[in-house]
Protein backbone atom coordinates (compact mmCIF):
# COMPACT_ATOMS: atom_id res chain seq x y z
CA UNK A 1 0.00 0.00 0.00
CA UNK A 2 1.37 3.37 -0.97
CA UNK A 3 -0.32 6.36 0.58
CA UNK A 4 1.30 9.65 1.50
CA UNK A 5 -1.08 10.11 4.43
CA UNK A 6 -1.23 6.49 5.53
CA UNK A 7 -3.01 5.57 8.74
CA UNK A 8 -1.55 2.07 8.74
CA UNK A 9 0.35 2.45 12.02
CA UNK A 10 -2.72 3.80 13.79
CA UNK A 11 -4.94 1.01 12.43
CA UNK A 12 -2.41 -1.66 13.34
CA UNK A 13 -2.22 -0.31 16.89
CA UNK A 14 -6.01 -0.31 17.23
CA UNK A 15 -6.18 -3.93 16.08
CA UNK A 16 -3.33 -4.88 18.41
CA UNK A 17 -5.13 -3.25 21.35
CA UNK A 18 -8.18 -5.40 20.54
CA UNK A 19 -6.02 -8.56 20.44
CA UNK A 20 -6.74 -9.06 16.74
CA UNK A 21 -3.07 -9.09 15.77
CA UNK A 22 0.41 -9.33 17.20
CA UNK A 23 3.18 -6.91 16.35
CA UNK A 24 6.91 -7.55 16.68
CA UNK A 25 9.97 -5.50 15.75
CA UNK A 26 12.26 -7.36 13.36
CA UNK A 27 15.56 -8.07 15.16
CA UNK A 28 17.60 -7.53 11.98
CA UNK A 29 15.99 -4.25 10.97
CA UNK A 30 14.34 -2.15 13.67
CA UNK A 31 12.41 -0.16 11.05
CA UNK A 32 10.65 -3.35 9.95
CA UNK A 33 7.62 -4.55 11.89
CA UNK A 34 6.20 -8.06 11.60
CA UNK A 35 2.46 -8.36 12.05
CA UNK A 36 0.57 -11.62 12.59
CA UNK A 37 -3.17 -12.07 12.81
CA UNK A 38 -4.42 -13.78 15.98
CA UNK A 39 -7.17 -16.38 16.34
CA UNK A 40 -9.47 -13.58 17.49
CA UNK A 41 -8.55 -11.60 14.36
CA UNK A 42 -9.23 -14.61 12.14
CA UNK A 43 -12.63 -15.04 13.77
CA UNK A 44 -13.40 -11.38 13.10
CA UNK A 45 -12.44 -11.80 9.42
CA UNK A 46 -14.60 -14.92 9.19
CA UNK A 47 -17.61 -13.14 10.74
CA UNK A 48 -17.17 -10.15 8.43
CA UNK A 49 -16.94 -12.44 5.40
CA UNK A 50 -20.20 -14.14 6.37
CA UNK A 51 -21.91 -10.77 6.80
CA UNK A 52 -20.72 -9.70 3.34
CA UNK A 53 -21.99 -12.93 1.81
CA UNK A 54 -25.41 -12.32 3.35
CA UNK A 55 -25.44 -8.77 2.02
CA UNK A 56 -24.44 -9.97 -1.45
CA UNK A 57 -27.28 -12.51 -1.39
CA UNK A 58 -29.85 -9.77 -0.81
CA UNK A 59 -28.30 -7.42 -3.36
CA UNK A 60 -27.77 -9.86 -6.25
CA UNK A 61 -31.28 -9.35 -7.63
CA UNK A 62 -30.97 -5.55 -7.76
CA UNK A 63 -29.93 -3.75 -10.90
CA UNK A 64 -27.61 -0.76 -10.51
CA UNK A 65 -30.66 1.47 -10.98
CA UNK A 66 -32.58 -0.43 -8.27
CA UNK A 67 -29.61 -0.15 -5.91
CA UNK A 68 -29.45 3.61 -6.49
CA UNK A 69 -33.18 3.97 -5.86
CA UNK A 70 -32.87 1.93 -2.66
CA UNK A 71 -29.95 4.06 -1.52
CA UNK A 72 -31.91 7.25 -2.17
CA UNK A 73 -34.93 5.92 -0.27
CA UNK A 74 -32.78 4.92 2.70
CA UNK A 75 -31.21 8.39 2.70
CA UNK A 76 -34.72 9.90 2.84
CA UNK A 77 -35.66 7.62 5.75
CA UNK A 78 -32.58 8.73 7.70
CA UNK A 79 -33.64 12.32 7.20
Amino acid sequence: MIDRMSNTSRLVEKLRAKDCLERAICPDNRRQVEIRITEKGLKLVEDASEALKEKAYFMENLSPEDAETLSNLLDKMRG
